[in-house]
């Protein structure tokens, strides 16, 4: 954790030295709407499978136009999921109730590909930390309403996290611009275990579409 906080340290700082040198108008502040998926994999002693997961959040970032193509951007992030999973094996009803949550910080590197229209297409990648967090309750059936076992467990974990993404920004006024983007997003293993860790739930990567506003400042 020490190594992934060095690591973000350092990026952070490479951000300000650019910025630094930076003029007041070429800074931006961008606001986003986040829809995504990810999957699941759901695991105990007879069977593995896997389910998906609708998310839904926002993002606030801070940039800076390094160069007439290339921007620099801090990102925080908040993303939350439910999902009810049932399943049904000889008389026997099994069923779990899971909420994810994914807090993030990510240093943002774009490349816009100007072209001298209203509409900019872009490339990204970026890296920085996450704190997922996930609450599950399991609950088992006998005939569909006699319970025989319930359990519960939450937890978080914190971990490196990355992501690569493109879009198009269009211009709406002379400082605002709105978009739409697409970014698959690696926040890193997290598992949590069940039933006396007979049941073991594991994310997968998340894969968002953003709509955004940006205003230059």
């Amino acid at each position: 954790m020490r190594a992934i906080m060095k690591k973000i340290f350092f990026l952070g700082l490479s951000l300000s030295l650019f910025a630094a040198q930076a003029n007041a108008d070429d800074f931006y502040l961008s606001l986003s709407g986040v829809v995504g998926k990810n999957r699941d994999k759901i695991t105990n002693s007879k069977k593995s499978g896997r389910i998906s997961i609708t998310s839904e959040g926002g993002e606030l970032g801070v940039g800076t136009y390094l160069t007439p193509d290339f921007r620099g951007e801090l990102s925080l992030g908040y993303l939350v999921g439910k999902k009810n999973y049932t399943d049904k094996e000889y008389g026997i009803v099994e069923h779990l109730k899971l909420k994810h949550e994914s807090y993030s910080i990510l240093l943002n590197s774009y490349y816009d590909f100007n072209n001298h229209t209203m509409a900019v297409p872009y490339i990204m990648a970026g890296l920085g930390y996450v704190n997922n967090k996930i609450n599950a309750k399991y609950s088992e059936y006998i005939f569909a309403n006699t319970l025989i076992d319930q359990d519960k467990n939450s937890g978080s974990k914190k971990s490196f996290a990355w992501q690569l993404g493109a879009g198009i920004d269009m211009k709406a006024a002379n400082d605002i611009k709105i978009g739409l983007g697409y970014r698959f997003r690696d926040t890193g293993s997290s598992s949590f275990k069940l039933k006396e860790n007979a049941i073991t739930v594991k994310r997968e990567p998340y894969h968002l579409l953003l709509a955004n506003v940006k205003m230059d400042f």
